[in-house]
């Protein structure tokens, strides 16, 4: 009896444990379920995209692009010989720009960053004004683009008939701050804050739309958005000279294509700006982790040790790549233990104005031949030898 009486306790604990398993199984897959459930959930509403038309109309019609059918632009405005005379001759210089510089960086992309391009990233582009054409160019994998600039904000760019009053201006004004970054690869700062506040052409906002339309991106949704005290982003105009204005632009290749954001943010970045000015900016660029750098004729501003550590410190913490020309961060502080770095073009001093910031050991690095590869394109322009437009490039991957 006693022998009944024990295998009936022990069926029943095994019962016991059996059920107690499944119920703790069945609470993960549960747990399991929700957790995918919430995942995908995520996924969908990320996937959920705004478009307005008049964005992208606008973005064309700035680039001289004619859309057809549009349901924002008046059809008359196509017709307007200021935009007319303003379309065939950016369509020329477009056309010269792509043939002697745009191709040869996509052929030379496809070659020298394709690891860095192999996958997505954010891209940080600090000292940029409303450079996207390059950004655009050399990253086309950047899922986000941050942006920084002295230059202002400005206004979002809604042409119509009726506030359409002088289009002549409108276009001349789009003619002259192309100028420089279309001879030269690069815009200068203090000529482009005479040319956006021209008559008609208000801030970086309408020169961003112009890149992106003629580089055929599709401009889903334009918005204001600002950085608080505490490092946060929000829609709208900032309240207070301590947060930071910027605008995002959400652009793709057509809508079964992935979503792009480009920010950018009109922002004083040297130390006295990052700890008095705008003390909100440090960490929200340390909230975007680890980023791949891009420095293009940033006029020697990381070279100044008194003014700009700080920008310079969170730039070599954060990236994984610093592709950049010579007037990026100072070799100096990409030192052969962190840095895997690759030399191309030539460099051989600065320009006069820049002279003081001639770096002896890049040009001994340089002076290595077998270790320095062609650069096909010239982009940057401070790197000039007795008139002779020469030009640098250094891919910097940090070593894990």
């Amino acid at each position: 009896m006693k022998k009944y009486i024990f295998l009936y306790i022990l069926c029943g604990f095994g019962l016991l444990c059996y059920t107690s398993g499944c119920s703790h199984k069945s609470k993960k897959q549960t747990k399991d379920t929700l957790k995918q459930d919430t995942t995908q959930k995520k996924k969908e509403e990320h996937k959920v995209r705004t478009f307005d038309p008049v964005f992208d109309e606008t973005a064309k019609y700035i680039a001289g692009i004619q859309v057809a059918n549009p349901k924002y632009i008046d059809v008359s405005m196509y017709s307007l010989s200021a935009w007319n005379n303003y379309s065939k001759k950016l369509d020329k210089n477009w056309s010269e720009y792509d043939n002697t510089r745009l191709q040869k960086i996509e052929e030379w992309r496809g070659k020298e960053l394709k690891a860095v391009n192999e996958k997505k990233y954010n891209l940080f582009y600090p000292f940029s004004g409303p450079d996207i054409l390059h950004a655009a160019y050399f990253f086309p994998n950047a899922d986000t683009t941050i942006m920084i600039g002295l230059e202002p904000v400005g206004e979002i760019v809604k042409i119509n008939k009726e506030k359409f009053k002088e289009p002549e201006k409108f276009f001349r004004s789009a003619e002259i701050s192309l100028q420089s970054i279309l001879r030269h690869g690069f815009f200068k700062t203090a000529s482009m804050r005479v040319d956006l506040s021209a008559q008609g052409l208000n801030g970086t906002i309408p020169v961003m739309m112009l890149f992106l339309g003629r580089m055929g991106y599709t401009l889903e949704n334009i918005e204001f958005i600002y950085v608080n005290e505490q490092g946060k982003v929000s829609k709208g105009k900032k309240s207070t000279d301590k947060q930071v204005q910027g605008v995002e632009i959400q652009f793709s290749k057509g809508p079964d294509k992935p979503l792009k954001v480009l920010r950018y943010f009109s922002a004083d970045i040297s130390d006295e700006g990052l700890k008095k000015k705008i003390p909100g900016f440090v960490p929200y660029i340390k909230s975007l982790g680890n980023v791949t750098t891009y420095l293009k004729a940033a006029s020697y501003l990381l070279h100044r040790d008194e003014q700009f550590p700080m920008i310079r410190k969170m730039i070599t913490d954060q990236s994984d790549w610093i592709i950049q020309d010579d007037t990026g961060v100072p070799l100096k502080y990409l030192p052969d233990s962190t840095w895997k770095k690759a030399y191309y073009g030539t460099y051989t001093k600065p320009i006069a104005m820049f002279a003081v910031r001639f770096q002896k050991d890049l040009k001994q690095k340089y002076e290595d031949k077998n270790s320095v590869k062609p650069l096909p394109f010239l982009v940057g322009g401070y790197n000039m030898s007795e008139g002779d437009k020469i030009a640098n490039m250094i891919i910097a991957q940090k070593i894990k």
